[in-house]
């Protein structure tokens, strides 16, 4: 009876841990779909789990994607506008951020310094993975994701890559949710005049944002995996080589810090070489995928 008891407290703990994992794996920000809200001290409707400070200007939208709510952010008095930010914990390497958006209304807009000219205006979406220094006793940002929202007047989808600098495994992460590139400050400003055959009432550049995933095609393991990866010599000029241990067949792609594809190619051995010659100096990320979609990224600087 004692033996039975002993067996059944650990088949009761190894379910416990398998779903403390599988939890903590899929990890992702709170509140993702907008359903749950919350009121302010001014009696202001704000998604629950985001930043309330940010958020002055926001909707509670019935018309979702999917579920009763979406959340809906604009301009202000043409140079105001509202932000969405919410910080959470992660352990794993999301290579994707998804989602569903509509973007209205988004008038001419100037941002100065840069553009000095006006532009039809652009919501964008930012993430950030962070993984704290215990020597400097500070975070240090070892991803970053950038996608920017075009005028759609019906849910469209988007995915906004995420580019790693190295191997570590971030333990939080960041959205950032602008509806204008016009800043808070006042630095820029959405122009005045007629939308449309309407004229502008100074509330514009609608942008409704719902069913926010954070994808990792990878498992747990793979995820603590280190890269086997030699770049050299790093900083390089010309021929960038590279040696890769236990892979064969790979595709790459170097892209720079916002996330643009400058070079792309198929490797099938798994020591070779890049042409870097061309690109301008700098930091840029080398990005492997093997056959079975395992991705490794490795940091370097061209001189």
């Amino acid at each position: 009876m004692k033996n039975k008891m002993v067996i059944n407290r650990l088949t009761i703990l190894s379910v416990g841990l398998v779903f403390f994992l599988s939890f903590h794996a899929n990890a992702q920000f709170v509140n993702a779909g907008f359903e749950d809200w919350s009121t302010n001290a001014n009696s202001e409707l704000y998604p629950t789990g985001w930043q309330e400070e940010e958020i002055k200007f926001c909707y509670q939208e019935a018309d979702a994607h999917s579920g009763n709510f979406a959340l809906k952010l604009g301009v202000w008095y043409y140079y105001m506008k509202s932000q969405a930010i919410q910080k959470a914990a992660v352990n794993f390497r999301p290579e994707n951020l998804t989602g569903y958006y509509k973007y209205t209304d988004n008038i001419e807009a100037l941002h100065p310094p840069q553009s000095s000219a006006a532009v039809d205006d652009t919501a964008s979406i930012n993430v950030y993975l962070t993984k704290w220094n215990m020597t400097l006793s500070q975070p240090d940002t070892v991803a970053t994701g950038k996608i920017l929202l075009d005028s759609s007047s019906v849910y469209k989808p988007f995915s906004c890559s995420i580019i790693y600098s190295g191997t570590e495994i971030p333990d939080s992460v960041a959205l950032v949710i602008s509806p204008s590139i016009v800043p808070n400050e006042g630095a820029g400003y959405i122009a005045t005049g007629t939308t449309n055959g309407m004229e502008n009432s100074g509330y514009c550049s609608f942008l409704t944002i719902d069913d926010l995933k954070l994808i990792s095609t990878l498992s747990i393991s793979d995820n603590n995996k280190k890269a086997d990866i030699d770049l050299f010599p790093n900083p390089v000029k010309d021929d960038l080589y590279i040696q890769i241990k236990d892979f064969g067949k790979y595709t790459y792609q170097i892209t720079d810090f916002s996330g643009r594809i400058l070079k792309s190619g198929f490797f099938e051995s798994s020591e070779t070489s890049i042409n870097v010659q061309n690109l301008s100096a700098g930091i840029y990320f080398l990005q492997l995928t093997t056959q079975e979609q395992l991705k490794l990224t490795k940091k370097f600087i061209k001189q």
